[in-house]
């Protein structure tokens, strides 16, 4: 009975909501990115200094991994072996940018881009159908999976070092 009565005595009484100030919303276009159909620039992510990365597919439909900088100046990458595309896809706070590429014959690999610009590739051992990873921290510590020649799913953790630890969680990379 309380609450009702604390209900009822309120009815008609303003609500005040306080709303989140209004957002400002920038659009781009990576410089060389194609116009046509499934071309353009496609943002995948941003990190706390304002980093933000993803790919754009070009006018002959390859795609290739860029980073936008807080100032608006851009940078395009490609993974030295993807032939097939790559796409930077997370940066960590320290600008480190993780991603894919794709080889000639589609099989998709990952990557870390430092800072500086170097692109490490790599693939999980034992992983013949691909290498997708899922996330980078601010140490440079990767997450992913890649699948084993049954096409069996299989969680990794890549160290800065490159060494590799694997775990089993179900249905990692469906």
């Amino acid at each position: 009975g309380l609450a009702l009565a604390a209900a009822v005595c309120t009815a008609g009484q303003p609500v005040q909501a306080h709303l989140p100030d209004q957002a400002t919303i920038t659009t781009f276009d990576v410089p060389g990115a194609g116009t046509g159909a499934g071309q353009g620039t496609f943002a995948q992510d941003i990190n706390d200094p304002g980093l933000i990365t993803g790919y754009y597919v070009d006018s002959s439909g390859l795609a290739h991994g860029f980073l936008r900088h807080p100032d608006g100046t851009f940078r395009s990458f490609d993974a030295p072996d993807g032939t097939g595309g790559t796409w930077g896809i997370i940066p960590n706070n320290e600008g480190e940018i993780a991603g894919i590429y794709f080889d000639s014959l589609g099989t998709p690999h990952g990557f870390v881009r430092s800072r500086q610009g170097a692109i490490t590739e790599f693939d999980f051992p034992n992983s013949p159908l691909g290498t997708f990873f899922q996330a980078i921290n601010d140490e440079g510590v990767v997450t992913g999976c890649g699948w084993d020649a049954n096409g069996l799913s299989r969680g990794f953790i890549r160290h800065p070092n490159g060494k590799f630890t694997e775990f089993d969680p179900p249905n990692l990379c469906t």
